[in-house]
């Protein structure tokens, strides 16, 4: 089998955005804090509980992104790499399901 990269661009256009974004992200002071924080952000998806977007913006870049990439290599196998709060959010939307039991 043969891979091959394809950047996602429309999901950091250049690294200097993604650490803009990183460096901005609040930081959360106990690991019940981001637990928290990430109940809340799937509870209210419309609401910027916490980083630069709302769930359902996040959501949305991220499935508008895979569904370009799966048209356009539609004879390959695509192996999606992410974080698993945005592969949540999509999952459950695709699939119907809450994304906080994934």
């Amino acid at each position: 089998m043969r891979l091959r990269l394809i950047a996602l661009g429309s999901l950091w256009p250049s690294l200097r955005d993604y650490m803009s974004m990183r460096e901005s992200l609040f930081h959360m002071a106990s690991a019940q804090d981001f637990r928290d924080a990430v109940e809340g952000l799937f509870a209210r998806p419309e609401e910027l509980v916490y980083g630069e977007e709302t769930a359902d913006h996040a959501s949305e870049r991220f499935g508008v992104t895979s569904r370009s990439v799966l048209e356009d290599h539609q004879e390959a196998n695509i192996a999606v790499v992410a974080h698993g709060t945005v592969i949540s959010l999509f999952v459950a939307a695709v699939a119907g399901i809450d994304a906080l039991a994934l």
